[in-house]
């Protein structure tokens, strides 16, 4: 049903397959969660920050691996128990983000309090593929995130203005 972030709808992913396959609730998260990122990157679906069942942002990511052969979706697992070390700095809710080559990409949001204009990194291990912590991101990562954030006109903040890259 609809509701808020504790309510039952969005504890669960709906899914669906083609256009006339009906559709049925997916595996539930650890927690609910309202205006969390979503992403899916790498073979797996990311769940990051969030509202939880208080309204309060949340630094808790869920990891979900599909089935790559069957398209089974498997459970949702908190990122401890997926054993990767995404456990975000700060709350966060509302951000966007931004799979890039090398990472995920986490941008602005809100910890609660203020607007974040901050832009924070998760880059894949060279050898596992595995997400890692948390960082500040390259120059790249940042322009990246504008781009995002901007639509296809790359622009870097420099003070109170946005000013577009040349």
């Amino acid at each position: 049903g609809a509701g808020g972030a504790g309510g039952d709808g969005f504890a669960a992913v709906w899914w669906g397959v083609g256009n006339l396959r009906p559709r049925g609730e997916g595996p539930r998260r650890p927690e609910p969660r309202t205006n969390l990122s979503v992403i899916s990157s790498g073979g797996n679906v990311y769940a990051i920050g969030g509202l939880d069942a208080t309204n309060k942002p949340t630094t808790s990511v869920f990891v979900l691996t599909p089935d790559a052969k069957t398209g089974a979706f498997g459970e949702w697992k908190t990122a401890d128990a997926a054993k990767l070390s995404l456990t975000l700095p700060e709350p966060r809710a509302g951000a966007g983000v931004l799979a890039v080559p090398d990472g995920i990409l986490l941008i602005g949001g809100t910890n609660g309090s203020t607007a974040l204009a901050t832009v924070i990194k998760a880059t894949f291990d060279a050898t596992s593929g595995a997400a890692g912590t948390w960082g500040v991101p390259d120059r790249a990562g940042v322009v990246a995130a504008g781009v995002a954030a901007q639509g296809s006109r790359p622009s870097v903040a420099r003070g109170p203005v946005a000013e577009p890259i040349v």
